[in-house]
């Protein structure tokens, strides 16, 4: 993967704040709008595959019942 530089900007309702290469895998440090910290891979941010820790789903569920 070539090398851009995604921190300080916002993904979703997550904000990049570090990157680190675990076993060839770029995984990014983020923080949710809610305050939960996650770390993501890198290009599920980049491609929008990943927008929160996890609020989003949980917010979409409890309005359709």
């Amino acid at each position: 993967m070539r090398k851009i530089n995604i921190i300080g900007k916002t993904f979703g309702r997550l904000l990049a704040l570090s990157e680190e290469n675990i076993k060839y895998k770029y995984m990014v440090k983020c923080k949710c709008e809610c305050g939960n910290i996650i770390k993501v891979l890198k290009h599920n941010l980049i491609r929008g595959n990943t927008k929160s820790c996890g609020c989003l789903q949980k917010e979409v569920v409890s309005k359709s019942c």
